[in-house]
C-alpha cells in the first residue's frame, strides 16, 4: 500500500504503480491502518513540511511491525539518481 492525500497525485500513482499496489487516500500524519499492519514502512521525509515530521514519524512507527526506513531525496541521493535514470529511459 501507499498513501497520497492529493487526488490528482493519487491518480497518477495508480497508473504508475505495479499491479496489486493500493494507493490510499491518507495523509502521513494520520494513517488509516491498524497498529502493526505492515512489516516495514518507507517514509520519504523530504516531502513533508518540518512541522508534520513528528506526527508522520509517530504514525509510521505505529503501523510498522518490524521497522521504519526514512529516505531523503536530493541530487546526491541514490534514490533520486535511480528515479532520474528510470525516468530518462522512458522519456
Amino acid at each position: 500500500s501507499a498513501c497520497e492525500p492529493s487526488p490528482a497525485l493519487r491518480e497518477q500513482a495508480r497508473h504508475r504503480a505495479p499491479q496489486g499496489v493500493e494507493i490510499e487516500a491518507a495523509a502521513p500524519d494520520w494513517l488509516p491502518f491498524d497498529d502493526n499492519s505492515f512489516d516495514w514502512v518507507l517514509l520519504r521525509a523530504d516531502e513533508l513540511p518540518p512541522a508534520a515530521l513528528p506526527a508522520a514519524l509517530g504514525e509510521a512507527c505505529r503501523v510498522a511491525a518490524c521497522g521504519l526506513v526514512i529516505t531523503f531525496w536530493n541530487s546526491a541521493s541514490l534514490p533520486w539518481l535511480a528515479w532520474r535514470l528510470h525516468g530518462r529511459r522512458h522519456a
